[in-house]
């Protein structure tokens, strides 16, 4: 009997791009899911710094007439509603003077932001005249104007719904626009419905949207009911 022999033979060119293809569309997949898990341990770690921060705010007000007020003479440069920081760094015990390096005020998703003249990279808390911080204060009403809301020298003990009045919260969240899931509407930076990380007067910390009228910023008013978070402390 004669016997048969049998050669192995290599991939055909239709194989290999099979292949191939198939390799792509697993590399594509899973780039999506460290993508998207890198993504989440950033809001994670946000959500962690705001709740730090939101609670030293509380600390300080206890000790404050439970209020947050500063003394006379103490805005200079830095963005008022930013300078809460150094009222509360000692509390959250980070330093009270502002710096870059001081990872409590830094949102890792804060990598830019915007302007008059449009869209800048770099973060918020890369700024001086933030005093190093990703996250502002609820208190627009500092400029002393009826029409502004905010909890500027407002008593946290009387705020009327403390679940949903913002008392810090990330920059974004004033304008809006967002760093956990950025977006642009048309020539606008500002979009309805963004996302941003917002503490609340009762010390929860919560990712929620926000509400966008289509004209000013989001400070300006406070939002239908429905929406999980107000300004003003009334």
């Amino acid at each position: 009997m004669r016997k048969r022999s049998y050669l192995s033979r290599g991939f055909t060119l239709v194989e290999l791009l099979i292949a191939i293809a198939i390799i792509a569309v697993l590399a594509a997949l899973l780039l999506t899911v460290l993508h998207k898990a890198k993504d989440k341990a950033k809001q994670t770690s946000c959500l962690h710094n705001l709740k730090q921060i939101n609670l030293a705010v509380r600390m300080y007000a206890d000790d404050f007439r439970d209020r947050v007020t500063p003394p006379p003479g103490f805005y200079t440069s830095v963005e008022k509603w930013y300078r809460y920081k150094e009222l509360v760094a000692s509390y959250a015990g980070s330093s009270a003077a502002p710096k870059p390096s001081d990872k409590l005020f830094s949102c890792p998703a804060d990598t830019f932001y915007y302007s008059a003249s449009g869209y800048r990279s770099g973060g918020l808390c890369q700024k001086p005249q933030t005093g190093y911080s990703s996250y502002i204060f609820n208190a627009v009403n500092v400029y002393g104007t009826n029409t502004n809301p905010g909890m500027f020298d407002k008593s946290l003990v009387a705020v009327k719904e403390p679940s949903k009045t913002v008392l810090v919260c990330e920059s974004a969240a004033f304008t809006p626009f967002s760093w956990h899931n950025p977006q642009q509407q048309g020539a606008d930076y500002r979009f309805p419905n963004s996302h941003d990380m917002l503490g609340f007067v009762d010390g929860h910390a919560q990712y929620i949207k926000m509400y966008w009228s289509g004209t000013g910023e989001a400070w300006n008013y406070d939002p239908p009911s429905d929406y999980d978070y107000k300004w003003s402390a009334n």
